[in-house]
């Protein structure tokens, strides 16, 4: 993936930031509110056919991150309600998927910050359509430690389950922080933040009647701008990568998908 431009922030014009200042990220539990932009290119090859797709995607959503003494060992909870929801094929205009029930509420939990959330509601291995829908919900999460500094950086990871074609899926995920810098604006500091993503994925299963065997890898990066009253993204952006591979007995699908995700606050 080719890093994308720095994120776009609302407000006047920026004074940045010494390198050398320390800033402290403070969670105040209030509700967050977002919108989320993914937009992809997908290439599909069969034998020697190759197809090629465009795909969109829209979701808002507001939620709250009740954070907990590290010592009390009570893992942080994520509460929250996607509001909106709508995706599109090639030129079909953006409308919302046959399944999920909108408002459509969900959860996860958050046993150290060297761990991503976990979904509760619904649950990760659930293969319905509300489980997808939320998914997006993901690269909003992040949890920095409370002193950030530029320079400084730090990693969390997840091992959880998903679904593709109604076939579990196990994901690995890696990410990895680095601050850029800041920006002093009216409503406060803005963190810059580099995130650097890894993924893997496996799993198997049966379709048409058939063994399907499915592995993946990616990558991607984002900038991210991060409030440091609240501690929520402010603003990101950011591309990645998606290399899928489809083994069955009579023939091997190959995937790639490409992708633009744009997060901004409401």
């Amino acid at each position: 993936p080719v890093p994308s431009a720095r994120p776009v922030v609302r407000g006047p014009a920026a004074e940045v930031a010494p390198a050398s200042e320390r800033w402290i990220v403070r969670s105040t539990g209030a509700a967050r509110s977002h919108e989320l932009r993914v937009e992809a290119l997908l290439i599909s090859r069969v034998d020697s056919v190759e197809r090629t797709d465009t795909l969109q995607s829209i979701a808002r959503t507001t939620w709250t991150y009740s954070a907990v003494p590290s010592a009390a060992r009570v893992p942080a909870r994520i509460a929250g309600t996607l509001t909106a929801f709508a995706a599109s094929v090639g030129e079909r205009s953006l409308e919302t998927p046959v399944g999920p029930s909108l408002p459509l509420t969900y959860a996860a939990e958050q046993s150290s910050p060297a761990e991503q959330p976990q979904f509760t509601l619904p649950r990760a291995d659930d293969c319905g359509p509300s489980s997808a829908a939320v998914a997006l919900v993901r690269e909003l999460w992040v949890t920095p430690p409370e002193t950030l500094s530029v320079g400084r950086e730090w990693t969390d990871s997840a091992q959880f389950m998903t679904c593709r074609d109604s076939i579990p899926i196990t994901v690995t995920s890696t990410r990895t922080f680095r601050v850029l810098g800041a920006e002093r604006r009216s409503e406060g500091a803005l963190v810059l933040i580099e995130r650097r993503s890894s993924t893997r994925m496996s799993g198997s299963g049966t379709q048409f009647g058939e063994p399907l065997e499915i592995t993946a890898e990616g990558e991607g990066t984002m900038l991210i701008a991060l409030a440091v009253d609240g501690g929520a993204i402010v603003s990101g952006s950011g591309e990645a990568e998606l290399r899928m591979e489809m083994r069955g007995r009579r023939r091997t699908q190959q995937l790639v998908q490409r992708a633009r995700i744009v997060l901004a606050a409401r």
